[in-house]
């Protein structure tokens, strides 16, 4: 499994029967007065040793009201 996060973003895919899995980070292109999200990812054990992939959980980051000055 390769997790990269290079500008690509919610994406999942394979190649050569390796999972690749986008991991942007939360604050790219972050603006105050817009939501981000970020993914928690969730591996299982698998038969053979193998590692796998479980669905991703999106979660969302509200924007925060303004305070003070």
């Amino acid at each position: 499994m390769l997790m990269h996060g290079h500008r690509h973003i919610d994406w999942i895919g394979r190649c050569a029967g390796l999972s690749i899995v986008s991991a942007p980070s939360p604050v790219m292109e972050a603006a105050d007065d817009a939501d981000t999200y970020f993914y928690i990812h969730t591996l299982s054990a698998q038969n053979g040793g193998r590692l796998g992939l479980l669905a991703p959980e999106r979660v969302v980051v509200g924007t925060q009201p303004k305070t003070g000055g």
